[in-house]
């Protein structure tokens, strides 16, 4: 049976059938491509395990992008309140932090046990520790424990640009606008910008634009 994700909109919940299969078939393409680093030919004795197959896989984060910027605007249809925009940020926040939080400290326990299992970057250091729990973006995506926490750093700022445009209506959706021209620009143009500006306007909101 097809399961459903429930938004709300307009006060009454409104269903929209599929987009749980499109998250799972998003996550199945990005496994593919963590099987593809797994056996790639490099580790292999130069021979292409699976003939390369699972290379595509890496477009499931596309996916899971584009997905986010359908299910921010389906729910902040409704007109933008600064009371709901609070809600709205906190129910976010609560999806994103209370499961990294276990993974994050799960791995982090397996990391200092164990050196081998470390991302390259990452170093038992307070100030790396706070920005893994705060999923602060880095511009060596090996500080992340665990690594494909950079996601999540990119979905935190969809949900902030998301709030912004809420908390500050009318200026706030110029200033979402701006931010989606810009990146778009910067990305088609192959303009080189310095982290954290590569990060603020990355390629990957244009998928969240596109979702949108």
């Amino acid at each position: 049976m097809t399961q459903t994700v429930s938004l709300a909109a307009f006060g009454k919940p409104v269903y929209y059938p599929g987009i749980q299969d499109l998250c799972r078939w998003a996550a199945l393409c990005v496994l593919m491509y963590h099987t593809h680093v797994r056996f790639h030919k490099d580790k292999h004795f130069g021979v292409e395990v699976f003939w390369g197959f699972f290379e595509f896989g890496h477009r499931g984060v596309d996916l899971f992008f584009v997905n986010s910027g359908f299910l921010m605007v389906m729910l902040t249809h409704e007109p933008a309140q600064k009371r709901r925009a609070w809600r709205f940020l906190l129910a976010r926040a609560r999806r994103i932090y209370i499961p990294y939080l276990q993974v994050l400290a799960v791995l982090s326990l397996a990391c200092l046990l164990s050196k081998n299992i470390c991302p390259t970057a990452y170093a038992f250091v307070v100030k790396m520790m706070l920005m893994n729990v705060f999923i602060v973006p880095c511009e060596d995506l090996n500080a992340f424990v665990p690594v494909v926490a950079w996601t999540l750093a990119h979905e935190i700022l969809f949900y902030l640009m998301t709030f912004v445009s809420l908390m500050l209506l009318g200026v706030g959706r110029i200033v979402f606008v701006a931010w989606l021209a810009a990146s778009t620009v910067i990305s088609l143009a192959g303009i080189e910008v310095p982290f954290p500006w590569s990060f603020v306007f990355s390629l990957y909101n244009m998928a969240f634009g596109l979702g949108f």
